[in-house]
């Protein structure tokens, strides 16, 4: 089947298999191929609106439950959901004390996944520097969290990242 026609279950059991067995997998070829044309998979949120996403990581992320990598990472391509912004108004405590992290993995924008969505996601470990400053904060804070939602580190985003912001103060 083309991953383009993949269902949430294909996409869970196709994960599950190149986390087991890695790139030797014809599903492996097929989940390349469609990461690297950007094809795009959809699903109803339980307010109606449609998500949709496309793999952005294969064998990426680190399983919190430590048994291995998660098979395929996804993105969401939807511009349809309101910008959040922290009531509190601070960036105290970074990722890992965010609202917006409680609201992904546990509230509101998790309430929105559909029950079959929630039941095949697994949690990975993702590691984030709490304090900031990139490499030249000594009082950096990397931190690991359970997430089954998350946003995209500047890591993850920009392939050479620019680490010499102090030209711009």
């Amino acid at each position: 089947k083309d991953a383009k026609d993949w269902t949430l279950g294909e996409q869970k059991a196709v994960a599950e298999d190149i986390a087991a067995k890695g790139e030797a997998l014809p599903a492996y070829a097929k989940a390349k191929a469609a990461m690297d044309a950007g094809i795009k998979f959809s699903m109803e949120l339980t307010d109606g609106r449609t998500l949709r996403y496309r793999i952005i990581g294969i064998n990426h992320d680190d399983l919190v439950d430590g048994s291995g990598k998660a098979g395929l990472t996804f993105l969401t391509t939807s511009n349809s959901f309101a910008s959040r912004v922290n009531a509190t108004d601070t960036n105290a405590g970074g990722w890992e004390k965010s609202e917006l992290r409680k609201e992904m993995n546990s509230g509101e924008i998790w309430n929105l996944m559909p029950v079959d969505f929630q039941s095949k996601v697994k949690a990975v470990k993702k590691l984030t520097n709490n304090v900031g400053g990139g490499s030249a904060n000594k009082n950096a804070a990397v931190t690991a969290t359970s997430d089954r939602l998350f946003l995209l580190s500047y890591s993850e985003i920009v392939e050479t990242p620019y680490s010499d912001w102090s030209d711009y103060s």
